[in-house]
């Protein structure tokens, strides 16, 4: 067993997907073989994670990994705090109540303004999975836009749902390169480099 355990908290199905794509992507790119184990959670919503990250660490993971050295990765998307009266999670409340666990290296990967938008940045894969031409055109940015874009071919759109086949036909390392800041706390707690394009910052350290 590894001595270091990376535990991604995500808010849902589709992210979950998407997360552990990325992953596989990181762990090709270090060779095939990542210096740790990794678990993946899904709170099925971002108002979960106050109470659900700290319960599943301290009931579920800790007593699974006594031993191990934690990283904790909160991946959220920003829109829920820039639009919300009330942000929907305490994030330093949450790192507080962990490093009480003896936690000390927890980050928020944020996906900026939803994970909608990265998944808008490989339009190929994205219609290609949906069944639409390529010459489609991409009018708006988010939720809405993937919500219209199923729409046209009679699909459903749900956020966080099981539905998620879709992002395996995504292009994960063309997006990857194009959100290298975004993932970069993921790419450090793996020890691996960012897998981005030329313009953007290397390594991780």
């Amino acid at each position: 067993m590894s001595d270091k355990v990376v535990v991604i908290f995500v808010e849902g199905y589709t992210e979950i997907a998407f997360y552990k794509n990325l992953v596989a992507l990181l762990r090709e790119k270090a060779g095939g073989q990542l210096d740790c184990e990794i678990e993946t959670k899904n709170l099925k919503g971002i108002s979960n994670y106050e109470k659900d990250v700290v319960r599943k660490m301290s009931k579920e993971i800790i007593p699974k990994h006594p031993d191990a050295q934690f990283s904790v990765m909160i991946c959220y998307d920003t829109d829920a705090f820039i639009y919300a009266r009330k942000p929907p999670m305490n994030e330093d409340l949450v790192k507080k109540e962990l490093k009480a666990l003896g936690i000390c290296d927890v980050s928020c990967v944020e996906a900026k303004k939803s994970i909608e938008d990265w998944f808008l940045l490989d339009k190929h894969g994205l219609f290609s999975s949906i069944g639409l031409p390529q010459n489609t055109k991409i009018k708006g940015s988010g939720i809405k836009e993937l919500e219209r874009l199923f729409k046209l071919k009679n699909k459903t759109y749900a956020k966080g749902s099981e539905n998620f086949n879709f992002v395996n036909a995504l292009d994960i390392e063309k997006i990857a390169g194009q959100i290298c800041t975004e993932i970069s706390p993921i790419c450090r707690a793996l020890g691996v480099s960012c897998p981005s394009k030329k313009s953007c910052k290397k390594q991780l350290s």
